[in-house]
């Protein structure tokens, strides 16, 4: 009987420990993580600036958490501060969590900065923990455009078409298929801006009517096109979002 009871005892007594180092250690974490808390709060109501003045404190207080990065990463994107996003990009890329957003991310922001060949590079990162990933498929797309690669543009926006379930953007991308599938279809030079593009194609309308001027005005009319569409998608928030944890994307937009 005493062993059972001094068993008992025993046992009792280190439950009640556990309990209480349990407990401690998560008002410790609370207590330090408040900051991280409340900015994570105005972070998700779009209030970034808020949120990052809470996050700046805890990163400050030397919290460190793979959230508090990619949020802090997400917010001078916002910015338009592509360095400092990708600083802390990397640092959140490090821990094992929201792998495909982040990599996503990191290729969009090398995107901004015109670095194609590293952006190409995280998309396909991200794609390796979701291979279907649309948003992923269709910025691959643009990288490519952007280099004047043609068929690797036909590749992957067609991986595009097959996966995506926004109709209106798949739309638009059939059309640029099917003007880059045109054998007279040509890159613009430096792929400049549709204003460029349109003014270059009047220019060259103008001229003295040669026999190959009809074939040269349907690449430049094809190519005009082409940036046309791919210039109001860039130009569209929704095209140009930022990937959030669980595949949502987010706009830049604040309500300050």
């Amino acid at each position: 009987m005493r062993k059972i009871y001094f068993f008992s005892l025993f046992f009792s007594l280190y439950f009640i420990f556990l309990l209480l180092f349990i407990n401690t250690n998560l008002l410790v974490y609370a207590d330090e993580n408040k900051n991280f808390i409340e900015g994570e709060k105005y972070y998700l109501n779009s209030k970034f600036q808020i949120a990052k003045q809470y996050f700046l404190i805890a990163l400050n207080e030397g919290y460190k958490d793979v959230l508090l990065f990619y949020y802090l990463g997400n917010i001078y994107f916002f910015e338009k501060d592509f360095e400092n996003a990708l600083k802390f990009y990397f640092i959140a890329v490090e821990y094992e969590k929201y792998q495909k957003e982040i990599n996503y991310n990191i290729g969009l922001t090398y995107y901004m900065i015109g670095n194609y060949i590293n952006s190409i590079k995280y998309f396909l990162n991200s794609l390796k923990f979701d291979p279907i990933f649309d948003s992923a498929f269709l910025q691959i797309g643009f990288c490519y455009y952007k280099l004047k690669d043609k068929e690797k543009t036909i590749e992957y926006f067609q991986y595009y078409v097959a996966y995506t379930k926004n109709n209106e953007k798949k739309e638009k991308i059939l059309k640029i298929l099917e003007l880059l599938k045109d054998p007279n279809f040509k890159f613009p030079e430096e792929n400049v801006s549709v204003t460029q593009n349109t003014q270059g194609s009047s220019q060259s309308s103008q001229g003295s009517g040669s026999p190959g001027q009809g074939t040269g005005s349907s690449s430049s009319s094809s190519s005009s096109t082409v940036s046309s569409l791919l210039d109001s998608m860039l130009n569209d928030p929704e095209t140009v979002e930022i990937s959030e944890p669980g595949g949502e994307e987010t706009e830049n937009q604040e309500d300050i």
